[in-house]
C-alpha cells in the first residue's frame, strides 16, 4: 500500500495543477482490510483520518435495463458504490464539453473578451446563438458551454485557446493523456458523434472530480438559468437541460445526448452528508435512471 500511495501522490504532483493535486492527495482514503479499523495516512505533513466509510446494510439488487454504463462513487471516501461497464469506451456526446471547460479554466482568464469568428454547427447541436463579430467574456462562454451545452461556445473557446479547431482537438487529446484519461479520445470540442470520439464513465468521473475543485465551475453547473451578456450588446438567455436541478440535493453536473451516445448524464448529489458522483451513459432515460441510483444508494448504504 505504501508504494501505491507514493506513486499516487507523485503522479498527482506531476500531472495536475498544484492546488488540485494537493486536494486529491488530502482526500485520499484507505481501509485496513484485515482489521476494518480506521487509520491515518500522512500526506504532505497532514494526518488524514479515515472515517464514515460506506457500509452495505442491504443486499438489495440494483437491476437496470435503462443504461449501458453506470459509475457511482463517494467522493468523500473514494469508495465505488456502483459499477456497470465503467471502463468501456463509449460515445460521450456533450460530456465532451468537460474537457473544453477544463482547458478554458487552465488557459484563459474569465474576464477576458473573445471575438466570435465564423463557425458552423450540425443541425442537431445545441447553441447559445453567438453572432460572428460579437465580443463576449470567457466566463459567459463557459455558462453557454455548461448550462446550455452550446456547441458554438465550445468552438469559440477552443479557438481562443489553440487558434484553430484542429489544434484544439490535438490539445484535448494531449491533455487527456496527461491527466490519466486512458480510455478517451476526442475528434471535436462539442461531442458530435464520430467513430473515434469516445470515453469511459471512469475517465469522465476523473475529469469531473478535478473540475469540481474550481468554485466557478461548481457555481456554473448548478445554475438553472443565466443571461449571457456580450460587450456588443447582445443577451443570450440560457436554460439548463438538467431536469434534476429542481431537486435540492442535486448540484449539477452535465448532460449529453446524441443518436449514437444515447442519453448521458453526470450528477453530483449530496446524500447523507457525502458528495456522490454518478455517471450514466448510453441511457434510455438518464433522469429516471439517476433518480433510481440515488434511491438505491440511500437504501443500501449507511455511513
Amino acid at each position: 500500500m505504501s508504494n501505491l500511495l507514493i506513486t499516487l501522490f507523485i503522479a498527482s504532483d506531476l500531472l495536475l495543477p498544484s492546488t488540485w493535486a494537493k486536494n486529491i492527495q488530502e482526500k485520499y482514503v484507505s481501509l485496513d482490510s484485515d482489521t476494518k479499523t480506521q487509520k491515518t495516512i500522512p500526506t504532505k505533513g497532514i494526518q488524514i483520518e479515515l472515517s464514515n466509510l460506506p457500509i452495505k446494510n442491504s443486499e438489495q439488487i440494483f437491476y437496470t435495463n435503462l443504461s449501458d454504463t453506470i459509475y457511482a462513487i463517494d467522493l468523500n471516501t473514494n469508495s465505488v458504490l456502483l459499477d456497470k461497464n465503467s471502463s468501456s469506451k463509449v460515445p460521450m456526446a456533450s460530456l465532451t464539453k468537460l474537457m473544453t471547460a477544463y482547458l478554458a479554466f487552465e488557459n484563459l482568464k474569465l474576464d477576458d473578451i473573445a471575438m466570435v469568428s465564423q463557425y458552423s454547427l450540425a443541425s442537431e447541436e445545441s447553441y447559445m446563438g453567438l453572432f460572428p463579430g460579437e465580443k463576449i467574456s470567457i466566463r459567459d462562454l463557459l455558462y453557454g458551454l455548461l448550462v446550455e451545452s452550446a456547441g458554438d461556445a465550445a468552438i469559440i473557446l477552443g479557438r481562443e485557446i489553440s487558434g484553430t479547431d484542429l489544434k484544439f482537438v490535438t490539445k484535448m487529446n494531449e491533455t487527456a493523456k496527461k491527466i490519466g484519461l486512458l480510455s478517451t479520445n476526442f475528434e471535436n470540442p462539442s461531442g458530435m458523434d464520430s467513430k473515434f470520439h469516445y470515453s469511459s464513465a471512469r475517465d469522465l468521473a476523473t475529469i469531473t472530480r478535478i473540475l469540481l475543485n474550481d468554485s466557478e465551475f461548481k457555481n456554473i453547473v448548478k445554475t438553472k438559468e443565466f443571461d449571457a451578456k456580450s460587450t456588443s450588446g447582445y443577451i443570450h438567455h440560457l436554460a439548463n437541460t438538467n431536469k434534476l436541478l429542481d431537486n435540492d440535493m442535486i448540484f449539477g453536473v452535465k448532460t449529453g445526448k446524441t443518436n449514437l451516445a444515447g442519453e448521458c448524464l453526470i450528477t453530483l448529489a449530496r446524500l447523507k452528508n457525502h458528495d456522490i458522483l454518478i455517471v450514466v451513459m448510453g441511457s434510455k432515460n438518464r433522469f429516471l435512471e439517476t433518480n433510481n441510483i440515488i434511491s438505491w444508494i440511500n437504501n443500501v448504504y449507511v455511513w
